[in-house]
């Protein structure tokens, strides 16, 4: 298969994958779609290791490399973690998430847990940052291989994915009567400082080091006699 078809099926495979998160939800459901996302990941590494470069200086590679893997720690982190009891740290409430041997073992519970939008954590930054990683990660890889399909092919699966994205978000707010409100204070995409911090706070309370209360001696308002 020629790198034009290997994209055309790294994009089917995304494609395929989004339209199963709007069908009923089945027990072979879960495993397929991730079966189609790993297709499109092999697919998308594939085009950039197997189409024609750019040539650009070798520290754009390096910061290239390091986008990547920060965009794909972060897509997979919102896309899995988020709804793990280990991924929501000591947050409030998760002892009701299930854990993530559960979900890895494709347990029922487990993986209807994925149904529910999550609204703290990254998602209080963006309404999306499993798809802003997964952007990031793109764009990373492009830059570290220098890809020129990968260059034409990524806004294509881009935009799909954002297509896909709008059209979820329009079912969600028909099922989640709180989504319109989230909508209104979260970005799609692109965070602000102001969600940032947000989901810097989520974060800090799930994961950060445990504050001890300070026990400190109060001066009695009496003359001391020196």
């Amino acid at each position: 298969m020629n790198a034009k078809g290997i994209a055309n099926t790294a994009l089917a495979a995304s494609a395929l994958a989004d339209a199963l998160r709007y069908t009923p939800r089945r027990g072979w459901r879960f495993p397929l779609l991730s079966a189609l996302w790993a297709i499109h990941i092999v697919a998308v590494l594939l085009v950039a290791l197997r189409s024609p470069r750019v040539p650009a200086p070798g520290l754009l590679g390096k910061l290239g490399g390091l986008l990547a893997l920060a965009g794909g720690a972060g897509a997979l982190y919102s896309a899995v973690g988020e709804h793990t009891r280990e991924g929501r740290g000591r947050s409030e409430g998760a002892e009701h998430y299930p854990s993530l041997s559960a979900v890895l073992a494709l347990e029922e519970e487990a993986v209807a847990s994925f149904d529910q939008p999550p609204s703290d954590g990254t998602y209080s930054a963006s309404r999306h940052p499993a798809l802003l990683g997964y952007a990031a990660f793109l764009a990373g890889l492009a830059l570290m291989t220098r890809s020129l399909r990968l260059m034409g092919s990524a806004p294509l699966w881009l935009a799909a994915a954002v297509g896909q994205a709008a059209l979820r978000e329009e079912l969600l707010r028909r099922a989640y009567p709180w989504y319109e409100g989230y909508i209104h204070r979260t970005p799609m995409f692109v965070p602000t400082a102001e969600s940032a911090q947000a989901a810097m706070g989520d974060m800090q309370e799930r994961f950060g080091g445990s504050s001890l209360p300070v026990e400190t001696d109060e001066m009695d308002d009496e003359d001391v006699d020196i």
